[in-house]
């Protein structure tokens, strides 16, 4: 597991993606739904992966982590960050 990105580079990528989650907050809100460049940004930055194993290509990581990368994403629109935790 040395070469998947740690916790920190998790949480470190996520607080990267905080000021567009926050110019997308209102067109989140609008839509009614997460807009598809944050998905996609999600998958980008390797957040989708984070709960699922290694052997799917997964990282590993665990529910501490899964929360701690919502509370990061929180402050630039919650919407968008609970949509990641699902």
């Amino acid at each position: 597991m040395s070469n998947l990105p740690s916790a920190a580079e998790m949480l470190a990528r996520a607080e990267a993606l905080v000021p567009a989650l926050r110019a997308r907050s209102a067109a989140c809100e609008a839509a009614r739904r997460c807009p598809d460049e944050t998905v996609a940004a999600f998958r980008e930055a390797g957040l989708h992966r984070l709960l699922q194993p290694v052997r799917y290509g997964g990282h590993a990581r665990g529910w501490d982590t899964l929360c701690a990368l919502a509370m990061t994403l929180a402050p630039g629109c919650a919407s968008q960050g609970w949509v990641l935790t699902i």
